[in-house]
């Protein structure tokens, strides 16, 4: 009787949970036990091979924090070389395959001009304790939210090119990013992913404050801005493509519209609500940035894959991206807008003429020369 088919169902059911569940302990117990093999070979290797070569590579008299995370520390410092500014990240031995797996994937997705460049790579030993007491000094100051109960005195480094005009998303949060520089980043970002797809490579962690920016020639705060993808921790070979899709695209919607990324998850049954605020947002562009900012919707819908579906090297050659300058679009004569928007990084004009960039709260925005003098890191 039914009763009877439930109950057999349930049963059923609850015997595939017991499994699953058993079978998800042991492939963790596996993979620790793999962290734990790792460990030690590591462990063993820098006892042997680890040495005070970082403070032969970098000056660390000028060495500063730029950030930290759950693997380690990223700081910025000049090569004693050259004296060039360079940025190297510090991961204790615990997390030695993550350095292994991010330095790989930056080796196969080598000569992309939009990509960040890995220099070196190297196992440096503390000896003289001036990590520890740099970490300590960060933490004194503020600069860590955390005290470590025992600082490492080996780590793996990797060595990097700095970029010196911060990310896209320190622009978004100064309301600094014009409609050139969003054409500019959009074209620079599809470009790497690209080239990383063509290698059957994934990057899986694109946004805002991923993608770095920089200029050579620092005096000029007009001068043409370098745009880069990095940090490629969460790389991976692979063909499933699904995540740099969507990843892609709503770090299009937050420079289009000013929200944070992350603030909302994407789903791609909400990919047309996403679609229609950039619809709202840009609906009041004008001038020569007009055609290819009236573009996005369409694009978007391509890349989420609601319309035409995209691939990335299309997104890459897609015309309306072409030939922009980070600057294009700072026009005295833009068409106002009487509708209140949520946030936007295109310009308005106020009376007088000044150029306003709609974000959460409208401010008006601070002179680009001003600006990027205090970005400068």
């Amino acid at each position: 009787n039914t009763r009877t088919i439930l109950t057999e169902t349930d049963a059923r059911l609850l015997d595939v949970q017991r499994t699953s569940a058993l079978q998800l302990q042991r492939t963790e117990e596996r993979f620790e036990e793999e962290i734990e093999s790792c460990l030690q070979f590591w462990r063993s290797v820098a006892q042997t091979s680890a040495s005070p070569q970082l403070s032969k590579i970098l000056d660390f008299d000028v060495i500063e924090l730029l950030g930290h995370g759950k693997y380690g520390f990223v700081f910025k410092s000049r090569r004693r070389s050259s004296d060039e500014p360079i940025v190297v990240k510090l991961l204790s031995l615990r997390w030695a395959h993550v350095a292994a797996k991010e330095w790989s994937q930056a080796q196969l997705a080598k000569g992309c001009p939009h990509i960040v460049e890995y220099s070196e790579a190297l196992l440096h030993v503390d000896e003289n304790h001036a990590i520890q007491q740099l970490l300590q000094t960060c933490h004194e100051q503020g600069h860590l939210s955390r005290s470590l109960a025992g600082y490492p005195d080996k780590y793996v480094c990797l060595i990097e090119e700095f970029m010196n005009r911060g990310t896209v998303q320190d622009w978004l949060d100064q309301d600094l990013l014009l409609p050139g520089g969003m054409l500019k980043v959009m074209r620079s970002v599809a470009s790497a992913l690209a080239y990383m797809h063509q290698r059957s490579l994934t990057h899986n962690d694109i946004k805002p404050e991923n993608v770095l920016l920089s200029q050579e020639n620092e005096d000029d705060p007009r001068a043409e801005v370098t745009v880069k993808l990095a940090d490629l921790g969460l790389a991976a070979k692979s063909r499933d493509r699904s995540q740099d899709m969507w990843q892609y695209g709503m770090t299009v919607f937050c420079m289009a519209t000013g929200e944070k990324f992350g603030t909302r998850k994407f789903r791609l049954e909400e990919a047309p609500v996403f679609v229609a605020e950039v619809e709202d947002a840009i609906s009041y562009s004008d001038g020569d940035t007009a055609t290819p900012i009236r573009e996005l919707p369409q694009l978007l819908r391509g890349v989420w894959g609601v319309g035409e579906e995209l691939q990335m090297k299309e997104v890459r050659d897609w015309p309306s991206l072409q030939g922009w300058s980070f600057f294009d679009g700072e026009l005295k004569e833009v068409k106002a807008c009487q509708k209140l928007r949520r946030g936007t990084v295109l310009p308005r004009r106020l009376n007088g003429g000044e150029v306003l960039h709609m974000s959460k709260h409208s401010v008006r925005r601070v002179s680009v020369a001003n600006a990027l003098s205090s970005m400068t890191v």
